[in-house]
This record gives C-alpha cells, structure tokens and sequence, in this order.
C-alpha cells in the first residue's frame, strides 16, 4: 500500500511540474499591441508633410523595442472612426517591405519582423501618425 501511494504522489508531483512550473511549447510569441488613438488623423498644429519625417530629430510618436522570437509580433489595433495604413518608411537591408492596406475602424493588421534593425513606418494619409521599431536578434 506504502508503494502504491508513492507511486500516485509521484505521478501526482510529475504532471503539476508538466503543467504549471514548464513552459509549454505551444505557447504563442506575446504580440505588441500599438493602438491607433482616435482623432490621430487630426494633424498636429506645427506639422509640416514629409520635412518632418525626413528630419533626424522628427519625434516618432511610436517608438517600440522587441526580441525575435519573444515579442517580434506587432499588432496595430486601429481606435479612429477613419481608416489609416502602416507602410514601411526605412527597413534593414534583407527585411522585405510591407504595406498593410486601408485598416478600417476598429480593425488590426499584424506583422511578424523577423530580420534585426530598425523599421520606420507611417500611415499613407496621415503621414505625422509614425514609428520606429527596433528588432533585436534573439
């Protein structure tokens, strides 16, 4: 009897670390979420169209850091009553270009960056709406 209660303890104790104190293998890569406020398509009083972006010292509004493989996912959750885009600015080298298309009210569009650098981005029609992220490699 001794025997059998080790036995089921033992399997007991094997299945809670399995589950609770193990990462699981299946466990999705977090996103970062980056919300496109309402009224963004409002442009600031002092904006002045593609001489700002083009400027060192332009403050993007969107400045993100991640690691590939932990948080490379990045979803833009768009909180206007208009449509807006996430296109690529500048890119790494070997990093492919991307476009999201119009994303409507109270859409998403997600993005995978897989190639380490840094990716500056703006929005087609409201160009002062801007990021930078910068992925690092794992």
């Amino acid at each position: 009897m001794i025997i059998l209660g080790v036995i089921v303890a033992s399997v007991g104790v094997y299945f809670y670390v399995a589950t609770v104190l193990l990462p699981s293998q299946k466990t999705p890569s977090p996103m970062v979420p980056i919300h496109i406020p309402k009224y963004s398509s409002i442009p600031p009083g002092n904006w002045h169209n593609f001489t700002d972006l083009s400027s060192p010292t332009f403050p993007y509004p969107f400045n993100f850091t991640v690691m590939i493989g932990f948080n490379n996912t990045i979803e833009w959750i768009n909180d206007d009553s208009i449509a807006h885009t996430v296109t690529s600015l500048q890119i790494p080298p070997d990093a492919p270009t991307f476009n999201s298309g119009l994303i409507e009210p109270g859409k998403t569009f997600t993005l995978s960056l897989t190639v380490a650098g840094v990716y500056k981005y703006t929005c087609m029609w409201h160009n002062w709406l801007a990021g930078v992220i910068t992925v690092k490699p794992a």
